[in-house]
């Protein structure tokens, strides 16, 4: 019986064949491993349900999270924050952390517009008068003051070259463009209306973060609002009202920012100061120059909330 010889040509050139069948055979099991898994599954919905669950209902069950989202974030109540502290504390640090949260509605220093618009207004109102009603219509995402707080918040809080700028106010729907985006351009940015800022903070976030330093607070009468117009009015923690998440501290944030001057060395202080003077004048911190009055007595201010380096920030 003859033998043939098959040459090693014809067996390459079945080589290509040989694999596509592989692999559809592996596609053909897949799809069937799946299909079956499908049906599986489907069985489990009916017997847990206790009926079909058709097409029908399939699509009703993945759109409803997404239609009564509006329905359930109406319903719960809106949260306010509010961040009080000394200087050089880091509460800018903390807050611009709020800033970058895309739930949040942020407003770093808002009672600097109402030092700034206060210069503009004639009129009859005060700081405290015009702070208290600027303070409740943030918090009511309401911006219904003159319309120079309007024009304000619109030059400061979108001001590319800030620090501080808000995300909320612009970020879409403000804006067209998220500040991340390289496209972005306050020229972008339509006009602002009343109507426009509190529809965005009213429908597109949760929570309304405010950042104030205690030293802009002039009067009694302002701080005595903020306690009355907040749920926090102890100055104690508790866990019970709180919940357990709730961080407390009793640290006075004065002492903690001058907790350094009885606790360095004053040979390091002299070195510090001698190779980072000019620093330190540009950022408000007054040298003590081996001063033992101004190390002891933290009653002394060794920094101040006016200085040069600020401009350089907000102009």
């Amino acid at each position: 019986m003859p033998i043939r010889r098959i040459r090693s040509t014809r067996l390459l050139k079945s080589v290509p064949l040989l694999m596509f069948l592989i692999a559809l055979c592996v596609v053909a099991f897949y799809l069937v491993g799946y299909s079956t898994q499908l049906a599986h599954k489907h069985e489990i919905q009916q017997i847990e349900g206790g009926r079909d669950f058709n097409d029908g209902d399939l699509k009703a069950f993945l759109a409803g999270p997404a239609e009564n989202f509006e329905e359930r974030r109406s319903s719960t109540a809106r949260k306010n924050l509010i961040i009080m502290s000394h200087g050089r504390s880091g509460s800018s640090l903390m807050g611009n952390i709020f800033n970058h949260h895309p739930s949040v509605f942020y407003m770093y220093e808002p009672l600097q517009t109402i030092g700034r618009v206060l210069r503009k207004l004639e009129g009859n109102k005060n700081y405290d008068q015009l702070a208290k009603e600027f303070l409740t219509g943030i918090f009511r995402c309401s911006f219904e003051q003159a319309p120079q707080i309007l024009a304000d918040i619109e030059q400061y809080y979108r001001k590319p070259d800030h620090p501080r700028v808000s995300q909320a106010i612009a970020s879409p729907p403000l804006c067209r463009y998220r500040t991340t985006d390289p496209l972005w351009d306050p020229s972008f940015c339509p006009p602002m209306t009343s109507e426009s800022l509190g529809s965005a903070c009213k429908d597109n976030y949760d929570l309304t973060v405010i950042k104030l330093l205690i030293n802009r607070i002039p009067e009694d009468s302002v701080r005595t609002w903020l306690n009355e117009t907040t749920r926090q009015t102890r100055k104690d923690c508790n866990h019970a009202e709180d919940g357990e998440p709730a961080t407390c501290t009793k640290d006075d944030a004065w002492q903690a920012a001058n907790r350094w001057r009885w606790k360095a060395h004053p040979y390091e202080i002299d070195m510090i100061e001698h190779y980072c003077r000019g620093v330190m004048l540009l950022m408000g911190y007054r040298p003590v120059d081996r001063s033992y009055e101004l190390l002891s007595n933290v009653k002394i201010p060794l920094f101040s909330v006016d200085y040069e380096a600020k401009h350089w920030f907000l102009h």
